[in-house]
């Protein structure tokens, strides 16, 4: 991949994403959704960590 295709996107509550008081599993994926369709994305490979 590209460093030209790749994007970063810090979920809500995390690194410099605004703070809200809410941060469910289906609010996450409903950010992730709407970050793909703003952005024009149609297929993504996703990863993530967890401490």
């Amino acid at each position: 991949m590209s460093m030209n295709a790749s994007r970063i996107n810090y979920l809500r509550n995390h690194g410099t994403s605004p703070h809200t008081d809410t941060m469910t599993y289906e609010d996450m994926a409903l950010d992730i959704e709407k970050y793909l369709k703003d952005n024009g994305i149609s297929q993504a490979d996703i990863i993530g960590h967890s401490l």
